[in-house]
Parts: C-alpha cells; structure tokens; sequence
C-alpha cells in the first residue's frame, strides 16, 4: 500500500500539477463543465419526453449543441488566421497594435476570450 501512495506523489510532481494552481483549476473548470454537459445530454431525453414530444424530436434538441460548436470552431479559426497574420507583421517589421518590439505581445492570444 505505501508503494502506491509513494508512485502516487511522484506520478503528480513529474506532471508538475503539485505547483501549478492553473492547471489544477484548469482541470477542475474541465470536470464541471464536462460533467453538466454530458449530463444534460443524458436529461435530454427525460426532460422532453414529459412535454411529449417523441424520440426523433427529442433527438433535435441536439442540434443548437451542433450548431454552437460550428460557431466556435468558425470563431477559432477566424483568430488562428488574425494571430498569423499578426506574427507574420512582426516578423517583417511591422508596427501595429499587438506588435512590441517588434514581436507578438503574448495577450494577442487572449483575444477572444476578453472584450475590446
């Protein structure tokens, strides 16, 4: 027993998430979110079936989930592109908002998740 409890400490060191408070909050943030999305998943049925609607109705309660991950991932790439053109600036010398030195300032990254 104390060998696993040993393989157990260095296993989560080794990861470094002993010291690193953002990846465990990072973690944490991923379970609960996980956990209310693939439990409302599984309500789904339960909870549209008592307004009585049938299976193959219930079934298109799915597609705003569907339709939502397109527009994040239309959203994602629309910035992939921004943040590209953006190193590619700074790399011929280009002085612009986001460029420092003539390099990318790291916040650039943080573009869609803040508000301008």
């Amino acid at each position: 027993m104390s060998s696993l409890a040993g393989s157990t400490s260095r296993d989560v060191s080794s990861v470094g998430l002993d010291h690193e408070h953002g990846q465990i909050h990072r973690a944490e943030l991923t379970i609960v979110v996980y956990t209310v999305l693939y439990g409302s998943f599984s309500a789904y049925p339960y909870i549209f079936s008592a307004h009585g609607l049938s299976v193959s109705t219930v079934g298109l309660t799915f597609l705003p989930v569907l339709v939502g991950f397109f527009l994040l991932l239309i959203g994602t790439f629309a910035h992939y592109v921004r943040y590209k053109r953006l190193t590619a600036d700074a790399k011929q010398g280009i002085q612009r908002r986001g460029i420092h030195n003539g390099k990318v300032e790291p916040e650039e990254r943080l573009v869609p998740r803040k508000s301008h």
